[in-house]
């Protein structure tokens, strides 16, 4: 009877640490899989960084910051800075011969040597051909040649707003700068010559008018001008003309004075710089292959301050030179 008893007890105490063994094992595997739940769902909450952290989107420097007008003339900015965007290309005469071709921009048609304007005359001609002379007018002045890229930039710095469009300004600036220098009305030095800018444009895009339209066109900017040299109690008068052209920048040359051009890429693009001078290149060349006689023409090459460099005296990017063929309209100030 007492081995009955005890052989009873012994099985229920064996069913006892079985199934005490079976709840702790179920219990931490529980424990195990809520604790992987947990951790899977942490990470995938952990995960956005990689979206919320956009660095890529938010932190568009390369926007915001106006890069591409830190002078770089292949940037698109400013030169964009072309006084707008892309425009309907001038049809005022046939592409088909254009050294720089009908959809080059206004980059490429400005040239940084007298000799690069030469041989892109050259390239004209078909047959026998040569560089006669390259006659230079009364006067090259020494006008400065300021960057755009960082002018928009100081304007950024000290008013919060990216500007663009803004080369009829940089213009601006070197012609006042210039006066002042000369003595032709004096107003802000070459090292105020950012006031210069910021003025021209506060006055230009700051009431609204012209605001978005990527620049403003010569007509819009001579009265600016005017109202500039009023602001300073001086007597000068913008004015813009769209002919004659070739004789009035003769005309300015030998006074001494710059003006303003207003010059048209045959894609379209537009840019406004200061006119210093020029040079007058006659080329010789055959009509045809077996001529005996030479025949003879004359093409104008303005020197100019293009806005992309930034040199004064004589630093080298001061000047460059563009074809007549692109000038459309002048801005003089009397």
């Amino acid at each position: 009877m007492k081995r009955k008893i005890l052989k009873k007890l012994m099985s229920l105490l064996v069913c006892v640490t079985v199934l005490t063994a079976t709840f702790q094992v179920s219990a931490k595997s529980s424990a195990i899989i809520c604790n992987l739940v947990s951790e899977s769902g942490n990470a995938s909450e952990s995960g956005n960084a990689s979206v919320s952290g956009d660095a890529s989107v938010s932190g568009n420097a390369s926007m915001s910051g106006n890069a591409s007008e830190s002078g770089n003339p292949s940037a698109s900015g400013d030169a964009a800075d072309t006084d707008g965007a892309m425009q309907t290309p001038y049809t005022g005469y046939d592409y088909t011969d254009d050294p720089c071709g009908s959809s080059k921009s206004i980059y490429d048609c400005l040239l940084d040597t007298l000799g690069a304007a030469e041989q892109e005359l050259l390239k004209e001609y078909k047959y026998s051909k040569r560089i006669r002379k390259s006659q230079k007018s009364d006067y090259l002045l020494d006008t400065n040649n300021y960057n755009q890229g960082k002018l928009n930039s100081y304007f950024k710095r000290i008013y919060g707003v990216d500007v663009n469009g803004t080369c009829s300004f940089v213009a601006s600036t070197t012609n006042i700068e210039y006066y002042t220098r000369k003595g032709f009305a004096r107003t802000l030095d070459h090292s105020k010559h950012k006031i210069i800018f910021a003025t021209m444009v506060n006055m230009g895009f700051g009431s609204g008018k012209l605001a978005n339209k990527g620049g403003v066109s010569p007509k819009e900017l001579a009265p600016l001008l005017t109202k500039y040299y009023k602001m300073h109690k001086k007597v000068i008068t913008g004015k813009s003309i769209n002919s004659p052209l070739k004789s009035t920048v003769t005309k300015y040359n030998k006074m001494k004075k710059p003006v303003i051009g207003a010059f048209h890429a045959p894609n379209g693009n537009r840019h406004s710089v200061a006119i210093a001078g020029y040079y007058d290149i006659t080329v010789q060349y055959k009509k045809k292959k077996n001529d005996t006689k030479y025949a003879s023409k004359t093409t104008r090459y303005y020197v100019v301050n293009d806005g992309y460099h930034a040199a004064t005296g004589t630093k080298s990017g001061r000047v460059q030179y563009i074809s007549e063929k692109y000038l459309k309209a002048l801005v003089k100030m009397d």
